[in-house]
């Protein structure tokens, strides 16, 4: 992951072009999402757009991790326990200002599992019913 010399905010988040990309994806998933979010860490990097490259790169690694039926709890909070406790904050934020609800969904439930945070649990759970009729 890139290194800042101030975390990340919710302005660099909403400055980025993460909503086109998820608008443009064919199929609305995180994985799909991923792979796209994996091409802007690229061409930011290529740019030297720091701030950019780093909320595409978290949102990548939210969004890359497989997830099946098979996987529990701690399976799944093992595949982010990667995550800073900075990367996580800024997370938090954005968390509610997500439009998509299968990338709300992951990253709320990413959230209640690292945390207990409550509402996180139940956003994530809004926004997984919510995805579920849309996939």
């Amino acid at each position: 992951m890139s290194e800042l010399n101030q975390p990340l905010t919710k302005n660099d988040f909403t400055n980025t072009c993460w909503q086109d990309i998820v608008n443009s994806s064919e199929r609305k998933d995180c994985r799909t999402y991923g792979r796209a979010f994996w091409k802007k860490v690229q061409e930011a990097q290529e740019s030297g757009n720091f701030r950019e490259q780093a909320v595409f790169e978290i949102l990548a690694v939210v969004t890359n991790a497989p997830i099946n039926p098979e996987c529990n709890e701690k399976l799944f909070a093992d595949r982010f326990k990667n995550l800073t406790e900075e990367q996580l904050n800024f997370i938090a934020e954005i968390a509610p200002e997500i439009s998509d609800h299968e990338l709300k969904a992951r990253v709320a439930d990413i959230l209640w599992v690292r945390r207990r945070d409550h509402p996180m649990a139940q956003l994530s759970i809004t926004a997984y019913l919510e995805s579920a009729t849309t996939l």
